[in-house]
């Protein structure tokens, strides 16, 4: 050690240059260094819940979902005030990037039909598309429309017809949370007014809250930065003690996303605080090393030989800890979510820079600037040439002979005390969310607030997809398997607990017949022919826009999907 203490010192000119090199190279990879959250990077992608999540939502949908519900305090939906700010609410969705216009399903949208029948003929029909009902006999009309249309009552009208419900899909490979999200709180802020309320909820909208709220994030972070700085300026009574740490800090930062940029990761709002605390890291042990230095210099007069001292008394040590503490961040990996992978990665690289800067660095910087008069106060040196105790060292001290000697048996015994205890509680524990909307946020937040509104009325916000596949396309055309679904579809609508309803396509199938049947509702059942069935389906997809059964048959006829 004595020796590579040497060479670092006497080497101390190409090392600062070196690190002044790097810096700007790891600072010009900071101008490529993306901040967002990736959607894909919070899930654990190998489990086999999320390889199938994966495939069905490329068939289905609902990976980016969004949920409006539109709710009035007086009266109910059924006003033409009220169906033209449903009919606004659908038509600005369609101008958001990213968005699937063919998964935008409202009252006010093409692909919400209803079954009629007339003059022996059966036809489809929208239910509100694409005019608003303007006259009292219109709104009436609509109104039993509804009622009579089980896919559309209960689903996107509340059964006590003051919600209604706007549903919208995204693009994985395309959506920005943040544009999303201030765009769906423009159209909020154009609809609410005294008698409305609008709740919004879904993935986009929450991480666009996370997005909004990073920008919180840095305000706090800023305020620690500063509250360091003054507590720094408190403990050394010196600018020297402020900027060395500060200036270690931020070359390791500088360092630490800049390697983060090379690895092509992001840097999520979620884990904005781990660069933070890392760079932390590095500063607590600059501070470390010029409280030594200044030691070292009142007792040698000399610069270089006290940083000297300084690596070579100090460096193992640095080392030691800030490998363990790294060894301590690396159990993030064990965790198979990509996130928290990444973010380990990143967290065990910087160990080389936190290493090279808080060790080497930092005591080569020290031994180019002089030890300020402030400095040589505040480690002020007695005449056997120690230190001089403060108030804060006198504390530290008495703890410290009081640890090694009695007190060690005392913190063992509360630590024992401490282990029971949690262990007891630890069985306790509630896994996953409590309540409906996001623990990320405060229980009060507007987003949980929106969450709780629609889960009480419009309980679509965290829907089961049951999905039922077959070996090749059509096989969902066959009576023996229809007749199955529609039954499981009853069992979860009915017996499983937790469930309110239960939907699928075969719902409909039934109420086509009748309407084949002249309206005779003894017509309300399931085909038994194959041809048949395979007819009415066909009829049923092909005669619809685009989009309006995709989330509940795939056009291959292939999959079902059943919504819980």
């Amino acid at each position: 050690m004595h020796k590579f203490a040497e060479l670092v010192i006497k080497r101390r000119l190409l090392i600062l240059i070196v690190t002044i090199f790097l810096t700007l190279f790891f600072a010009y990879q900071l101008l490529s260094l993306k901040i967002y959250t990736s959607f894909e990077d919070l899930l654990p992608q190998n489990h086999p819940y999320i390889k199938l999540h994966n495939k069905v939502k490329t068939l289905f949908g609902g990976a980016n979902q969004i949920l409006i519900v539109l709710q009035v305090k007086e009266g109910d939906i059924f006003t033409t005030k009220t169906l033209k700010k449903i009919k606004y609410i659908s038509e600005e969705l369609e101008g958001i990037p990213a968005i699937d216009i063919y998964k935008i399903r409202s009252l006010a949208t093409r692909n919400t039909k209803e079954l009629k029948r007339e003059a022996g003929m059966i036809y489809i029909e929208t239910v509100m598309f694409p005019g608003i009902p303007e006259t009292e006999e219109e709104l009436e009309k609509l109104k039993w429309g509804v009622y009579g249309n089980n896919m559309v009552y209960g689903s996107f009208v509340s059964y006590d017809t003051k919600k209604a419900l706007i549903m919208a899909d995204f693009f994985d490979d395309e959506i920005e949370y943040s544009v999303v999200f201030n765009k769906l709180r423009d159209i909020r802020r154009e609809v609410e007014d005294e008698n409305t309320i609008v709740s919004i909820g879904g993935t986009p909208m929450h991480y666009g809250y996370v997005w909004y709220h990073s920008k919180d994030v840095v305000k706090i972070l800023i305020l620690t930065i500063l509250v360091i700085i003054a507590v720094l300026y408190l403990y050394f009574r010196s600018i020297q003690g402020v900027v060395v740490p500060f200036v270690s800090g931020v070359v390791s930062g500088i360092w630490g996303l800049g390697i983060m940029s090379l690895l092509g990761y992001n840097l999520d709002p979620l884990v904005l605080v781990f660069p933070f605390l890392l760079a932390l890291m590095t500063s607590r042990h600059a501070m470390q090393k010029l409280a030594r230095y200044t030691e070292e210099y009142l007792k040698t007069g000399d610069g270089k030989t006290a940083s000297q001292n300084v690596v070579e008394a100090m460096f193992m040590a640095g080392v030691t800890g800030i490998v363990t503490d790294t060894f301590g961040i690396a159990l993030i990996a064990i965790a198979s979510v990509p996130l928290l992978q990444n973010t380990a990665v990143t967290c065990v690289l910087w160990t080389i820079p936190t290493l090279l800067i808080a060790l080497i660095f930092t005591p080569v910087l020290l031994s180019y600037v002089p030890v300020s008069r402030n400095l040589r106060v505040t480690f002020e040196m007695d005449k056997e040439g120690e230190k001089k105790l403060g108030p804060l060292d006198r504390t530290l001290s008495f703890l410290g002979r009081w640890i090694v000697a009695r007190g060690k048996w005392y913190i063992v015994a509360a630590s024992l005390v401490l282990v029971i205890f949690g262990a007891y509680y630890s069985e306790k524990i509630t896994v996953g969310s409590v309540m409906p909307g996001s623990p990320i946020l405060w229980p009060w937040h507007r987003y949980n607030q929106d969450a709780l509104r629609i889960v009480r009325s419009m309980p679509m916000l965290n829907p089961l997809y049951v999905v039922v596949e077959g070996d090749k396309p059509g096989a969902m055309a066959n009576a023996d398997v229809i007749k199955e679904v529609y039954r499981l579809t009853r069992y979860i609508s009915k017996e499983v607990r937790g469930v309110i309803f239960a939907r699928s396509i075969m719902d409909t199938l039934p109420y086509y017949n009748v309407m084949g049947g002249e309206g005779d509702p003894h017509w309300a059942f399931l085909l038994d022919n194959d041809v048949q069935v395979a007819y009415s389906m066909h009829q049923l997809l092909d005669r619809a826009p685009p989009g309006t059964w995709d989330r509940f048959m795939t056009n291959d006829l292939k999959s079902t999907n059943i919504v819980a």
